[in-house]
């Protein structure tokens, strides 16, 4: 059996950056994955602030213990 921990890493003005942790039964660690989200302005071709719901809503769940 395999587990995938994800939580949100970063906040930044436009963008979010989360780490996904997959774990194997036994606990070992087996791959990590961090992918960087930006919101983008499609017509504008731009990166745009988050908006303040989505903000707070992340730095939430801003993880603590991230090595």
């Amino acid at each position: 059996m395999l587990t995938i921990c994800s939580r949100v890493i970063r906040v930044g003005r436009a963008s979010l950056t989360f780490r996904h942790d997959l774990t194997g039964s036994s606990g070992n660690l087996h791959a990590t994955m961090e992918v960087l989200s930006v919101m983008f302005h499609l017509s504008k071709r731009a990166a745009v602030a988050l908006p303040d719901k989505l903000r707070s809503a992340a730095e939430q769940l801003l993880a603590q213990d991230v090595d």
